[in-house]
């Protein structure tokens, strides 16, 4: 056996101790980089989380500026894989887009949306897009794409159980019926699924006020605009408010009911139009106040 001298062992113990302190070091850095990394993705999380709901509050007021705030909350999103924010983030940019007649860069954002919503099992963005891609397809007049994508959607919303979606998508089914009575049925469905649901009160006014376009009665249509006007204006509906006010200028019109007409567009519906700088609406409710 081979002895080792006194001298030795207190290098050796020197030498020990001395690996161990760089092992420390050495796990103390790793650790350090490894909350750095943490600090960082959540860092770059919150960044996303912040241009993004700066996006959405400036979105009715300046959509260029909303534009701007979508592109740096996805430079963010997109610095990890695992910031479930992308998908809202591509589908509102995908939506302004759509609403540009961008049509091209709109199908691909979509498109791109539910891929990274199919990823996180976020099937509430994948409904949407459906229903977005249907309302794209019938812009262009394509009707029987419109109906497979809301059918998917629709397939999509009632095996997950999303309420919100199966009523936002029976009222786009809806629209695309060419007889007046079916049309109705599927809203009446529609509006049962959607009138107990919280923040659901813009998607129940608007098919309150679809269906009452399709309504012959003028009385039934009337009492239909009417409910639609009292949700909106609680909720600052303005498009919705526009509209409605609008159609039931038109109702009374055919009523001879002239007064009330000009009530709704010279009181309601054209001010609340150039408040809101609706010009597409502007110039719909003026050919109507003529």
């Amino acid at each position: 056996m081979k002895i080792i001298s006194g001298n030795m062992k207190t290098v050796v113990h020197s030498n020990l101790a001395l690996l161990f302190v760089i092992f420390c070091i050495l796990s103390t850095v790793i650790s350090c980089n490894k909350q750095q990394q943490v600090e960082s993705k959540q860092g770059f999380s919150d960044q996303a989380l912040a241009y993004y709901k700066t996006g959405i509050a400036c979105q009715s007021q300046n959509e260029d500026s909303s534009f701007y705030y979508y592109e740096k909350a996805l430079k963010y999103s997109s610095s990890h894989d695992t910031d479930t924010l992308k998908p809202f983030i591509l589908f509102r940019i995908a939506a302004l887009h759509f609403k540009a007649f961008n049509y091209k860069e709109a199908l691909e954002l979509f498109d791109s949306a539910m891929v990274e919503a199919k990823h996180f099992k976020n099937f509430v963005v994948v409904t949407n897009c459906l229903n977005e891609l249907s309302n794209l397809e019938l812009d262009l007049n394509n009707i029987e794409q419109s109906r497979l994508y809301l059918e998917q959607a629709l397939q999509t919303a009632e095996q997950y159980q999303l309420n919100l979606q199966i009523g936002v998508t029976l009222g786009n089914l809806a629209n695309l019926e060419t007889n007046s009575d079916s049309a109705i049925k599927i809203m009446k469905r529609a509006i049962s699924t959607l009138k107990n649901i919280k923040g659901a009160e813009m998607e129940y006014c608007t098919i309150l006020a679809n269906m009452a376009n399709n309504t012959s009665e003028s009385g039934k249509a009337i009492k239909l605009y009417n409910e639609a006007i009292a949700i909106a204006e609680k909720g600052r509906f303005s498009e919705i408010l526009i509209g409605a006010y609008n159609n039931l200028a038109c109702t009374y019109l055919k009523n001879n009911k002239m007064e009330d007409a000009e009530i709704c567009l010279r009181d309601h519906a054209i001010p609340i139009a150039f408040k809101t700088a609706n010009t597409d609406w502007l110039s719909t409710v003026y050919e109507s106040y003529a």
